[in-house]
């Protein structure tokens, strides 16, 4: 008994390795010039003769917002020629990314549904393995996890694993921001391997981990708080502004600045509608006596927003 549960956990933490590692990889792929892409892509065609297969997609569904899906092939010849042996183990995952600005849609083999959000990637396999549905997230994405008990569905980040087995919550980690787990319907596990720590969400909770903390917070909320940016709407309560400024760069894909450290805690309240220009959305800030600033408007940069206090 105790050897099988052994071995599960063994090809869970293989698996979850394995999509780490393809997220430093891809990283590196768009790194690469034209020539040297083009060069990778006729490699992986003659080594696998995928140019002689038609690919199937039906199971990824894209919204009308432009994504950017990188298929296996640009990751596992990355993985051949850094890791040998190792690539042709990897030869079969897939990435979505949903730049600044936009969002994506995707369905997964197994008919679960992912709603990416702004400057947010997912990798997942093509086809999940008998014992588990393993996918890699960065930034923050919307579940509705197919049920099937017999095969957990986990979702790794660099912090910690959500496990569930048939549910609906939402998941934010973006880098240096906290990350939050939000079950609408369900159950969840949270899984800290760090600190060897677990815990269990009912619907209505979260859970919440902040930079620098050495523990996991769980909390009960307003679900509607954390999934209504699906419907382009953000609701903010008692917000530093530094935090809203990372909304801002990610919805709108612009750069905020803080004149100093003060106007980085500035509190915000309201809601922002991404339907909205950010000249629109500051002006209201503005307005209410929240904050003050300037924009630089640029032709061939991104657009910089100043706050002051």
């Amino acid at each position: 008994m105790n050897e099988n549960i052994n071995k599960e956990q063994s090809s869970n933490l293989e698996e979850q390795a394995k999509l780490k590692l393809l997220n430093a990889l891809t990283d590196t792929y768009r790194t690469l010039n034209r020539e040297q892409k083009e060069a990778a892509y006729k490699s992986i065609q003659q080594k696998t003769g995928l140019y002689k297969r038609k690919i199937k997609t039906y199971w990824m569904q894209l919204t009308r917002y432009a994504a950017v899906m990188i298929l296996s092939f640009g990751i596992s010849y990355l993985a051949w020629k850094q890791f040998g042996s190792v690539g042709s183990s990897m030869s079969q995952f897939a990435q979505v990314v949903a730049p600044a600005g936009q969002t994506a849609e995707i369905t997964l083999p197994d008919g679960s549904q992912v709603v990416l959000n702004a400057a947010s990637k997912l990798i997942y396999p093509v086809s999940f393995n008998k014992k588990t549905r393993t996918v890699s997230l960065e930034g923050e994405g919307f579940f509705k996890v197919a049920k099937d008990k017999h095969k957990p569905f986990i979702v790794s980040t660099d912090v910690y694993d959500v496990r569930v087995t048939g549910t609906q919550f939402n998941l934010s980690a973006y880098d240096g921001a906290p990350y939050t787990t939000v079950l609408v319907e369900g159950e969840v596990y949270i899984d800290w391997n760090e600190a060897g720590k677990s815990l269990r969400l009912s619907p209505g909770q979260a859970a919440v981990w902040s930079p620098g903390s050495n523990d996991l917070l769980k909390k009960t909320v307003k679900t509607d708080v954390f999934t209504n940016w699906q419907r382009g709407v953000i609701q903010f309560r008692e917000e530093t502004m530094k935090n809203v400024a990372s909304y801002l760069e990610r919805w709108y894909n612009v750069d905020v600045v803080f004149e100093n450290k003060a106007a980085e805690q500035l509190p915000i309240n309201g809601t922002l509608l991404k339907s909205k220009p950010v000249d629109q959305i500051l002006a209201v800030m503005k307005m209410t006596g929240q904050i003050d600033y300037t924009i630089k408007y640029h032709e061939t940069q991104k657009t910089v927003i100043t706050i002051k206090k």
